[in-house]
């Protein structure tokens, strides 16, 4: 059975898909033959379809890991762990920056890593095919990526709106897709699968008042709230899906391995739900057939 993985976008909660490939070798299930990301799900989504084992994105993300290394490009620290030095200063410094330019932070240095992430890959060199999306804001439109440069596509697919400069090409100025199409579902049936998994987070949550504390919390909040309400009207639906309901904030990088550990498990505990999806013969035909009728009810992302 042919099948294709599509990942959403969720920021550092996403790091919980290096857990699901983790389960997914341990049960001993087939590898997708076709993987779509969004933002986060384009960066581990590309990664692992361009041969990187999961020990390997493990050793990148261990208890050691400072996300703050790999950004700020242009001078400005983006303060995104909760209790951050200076954490006042810096704020300061990136409104500064979001006001008197197109994005707080040039994304030069997230973009090195990327490279460096990557081996400098194309999409030629992936052992499974990819796409990711990013979304055009001269025109107003989703663009696919499916060639070139990984580096480049991840860049693009991960520029959250204010926060990173939009990518220049051509014409085009580019930002995080999650604006519009966080689970791009239709680009895998646009390859031709009509057995899809998706790995998504689920329904939206509220956060309190408190937490809404400054002023780079309330956009990423207001972003969020406008994702989510696109979200809630999907064109297209995957066969089924795995809901990977946040356990930590989408910019806390602080606990990586704990990320995976909650996808690892979060899988196992849907791996009946995988082996009715991975079932064979015309059994495994009327299986699907009844998970993408349940999905049709149940999902949103």
């Amino acid at each position: 059975m042919k099948w294709a993985l599509v990942l959403s976008g969720g920021g550092a909660a996403g790091l919980a898909y290096i857990g699901f490939f983790k389960a997914l070798e341990e049960l001993n299930l087939p590898k997708p033959d076709c993987i779509v990301g969004c933002s986060m799900g384009s960066i581990i989504g590309g990664l692992y379809a361009s041969g990187k084992s999961v020990q390997e994105m493990e050793a990148v993300f261990e208890s050691s890991f400072d996300i703050n290394r790999y950004i700020g490009g242009g001078g400005v620290h983006i303060p995104l762990l909760k209790h951050a030095l200076n954490q006042i200063i810096q704020y300061g410094t990136l409104i500064t920056r979001m006001l008197s330019g197109t994005g707080a932070d040039s994304g030069e240095k997230a973009h090195k890593f990327f490279m460096e992430l990557s081996d400098c890959k194309s999409f030629d060199d992936c052992t499974i095919p990819f796409f990711c999306n990013a979304f055009d804001l001269c025109h107003g439109k989703e663009v696919v990526f499916n060639s070139g440069l990984l580096a480049d596509a991840m860049r693009a697919s991960s520029s959250y709106p204010g926060l990173f400069t939009p990518v220049k090409r051509q014409n085009e100025m580019l930002i995080d897709a999650c604006v519009m199409d966080n689970t791009p579902v239709w680009i895998a049936r646009e390859q031709g699968y009509k057995n899809i998994l998706a790995l998504t987070f689920g329904a939206f949550e509220p956060v309190t008042a408190s937490e809404l504390d400054s002023s780079v919390a309330v956009l990423m909040r207001t972003l969020a709230c406008t994702t989510a309400h696109i979200a809630l009207q999907p064109n297209e639906y995957p066969t089924a899906f795995i809901n990977f309901t946040r356990s930590r904030s989408a910019r806390d990088f602080s606990a990586p391995q704990k990320q995976i550990e909650f996808g690892y498990q979060k899988t196992m505990d849907n791996a009946h739900l995988l082996q009715t999806f991975f079932a064979e013969g015309i059994n495994g035909k009327i299986q699907r057939a009844l998970l993408t009728r349940k999905t049709k009810k149940e999902y949103s992302v």
